[in-house]
């Protein structure tokens, strides 16, 4: 089986439904994003012009990620998923790259572990959030606030420190609908509604 990394494209949007994983957010978004943020470099595998398994890097610098790699269940354990970690890993090593992170499944964790990941911390992700609070229920607090551009260098310095990441193309391209935490005018921290999930 040929297993040949493409880049992913506009066209392929349209794929995407029969990868989509149970229980995670809307692939067609988040690719969507991968595909218009230049720091995003989005690649698939075709088998029978068929799109059976995408990826992307998250290039930020000396630090990158590996985001959002789906192998349909039809094509799994065919080595697909290896292919594409292994394609992703050498795009960011040929940039630069020295540190690469992910967020492993437990179906993709025994296959990161063989290129060499290892566990680093734990994620908890919250389902239904945003059903279980009405906008109307939330109470608003004198120290929250919308962000804007003023606040970005002071943003970006919080971030680094606690990332040790340069996400300033991250963060720049997703500000306009956030807002910060801000206490005696020091800002502590911030949440970004539209990245993704929703980044704090």
């Amino acid at each position: 089986m040929d297993l040949r990394i493409t880049p992913f494209q506009t066209a392929d949007i349209q794929a995407l439904p029969s990868l989509q994983p149970e229980r995670w957010g809307d692939i067609r978004f988040a690719y969507t994003r991968y595909l218009s943020d230049v720091y995003c470099s989005p690649v698939k595998i075709e088998v029978a012009q068929q799109v059976v398994g995408v990826g992307t890097t998250i290039d930020l610098g000396r630090t990158g990620w590996l985001g959002h790699i789906i192998v349909s269940p039809q094509y799994q354990r065919r080595g697909i998923g290896s292919r594409i970690v292994s394609g992703l890993v050498e795009l960011l090593e040929r940039t630069g790259t020295t540190t690469i992170s992910l967020i492993a499944t437990n179906e993709g964790y025994p296959v990161y572990r063989r290129f060499g990941f290892r566990d680093e911390c734990e994620y908890v992700f919250y389902e239904n959030v945003a059903e279980a609070c009405e906008q109307d229920d939330v109470a608003t607090s004198d120290y929250v606030r919308p962000m804007n551009h003023k606040n970005l260098d002071e943003v970006l310095r919080i971030d680094r420190h606690v990332t040790g990441e340069d996400r300033e193309a991250v963060i720049k391209g997703n500000y306009s609908d956030g807002v910060i935490y801000s206490s005696s005018n020091v800002i502590t921290g911030y949440y970004l509604p539209n990245l993704g999930s929703g980044l704090v």
